[in-house]
């Protein structure tokens, strides 16, 4: 995936790297979904992999990734995908292995998902490692309609776990 680059004409208008998350949802309507991911550098290929598939998807304009690295920034510009700027608030270097570092990864995600909240839109998070092979937001839908508000899922693959 690293040479893959995405049809521009598929894409939104480039933003700066400093832009709102407002800006970057720009093509996202009021009460509708964006689909958002997270990452540093060292998962840009299953980022890459996972902008391909939402693009798949048709929703390409409804898509950001937020980038906890600089590298990871200017590789998602290079390729014109809408990027949100979260670098410096983490270290370049790998940081599963802290603890207080993964507990910080955990509290900006849930800030970024307050901002895209506050724009008015619902939000659909993927980890990096995702692909898209459906349209989930059918379902999701359904499930708002029956009253839900808030949807979870989780890595455990043991259905007896």
């Amino acid at each position: 995936m690293s040479g893959w680059r995405p049809d521009a004409s598929l894409l939104p208008p480039q933003r700066p790297a400093n832009a709102s998350m407002e800006q970057l949802l720009q093509y996202v309507p009021k009460g509708g979904t964006a689909w958002l991911a997270f990452g540093n550098s060292g998962v840009t290929e299953m980022l890459l992999n996972w902008a391909h598939h939402v693009i798949q998807r048709g929703y390409s304009r409804q898509m950001v990734i937020a980038a906890f690295d600089e590298t990871l920034l200017l590789s998602l510009h290079e390729r014109r995908l809408p990027a949100y700027n979260y670098t410096g608030a983490l270290p370049i270097t790998h940081f599963r292995h802290a603890p207080h570092l993964f507990h910080r990864m955990g509290y900006l995600k849930a800030d970024c998902i307050r901002l895209v909240l506050e724009t008015g839109r619902d939000v659909l998070v993927s980890d990096s490692d995702v692909v898209w092979v459906g349209d989930p937001l059918p379902l999701l839908t359904e499930l708002m309609q029956e009253g839900a508000t808030v949807g979870a899922s989780t890595d455990c693959l043991d259905l007896d776990s």
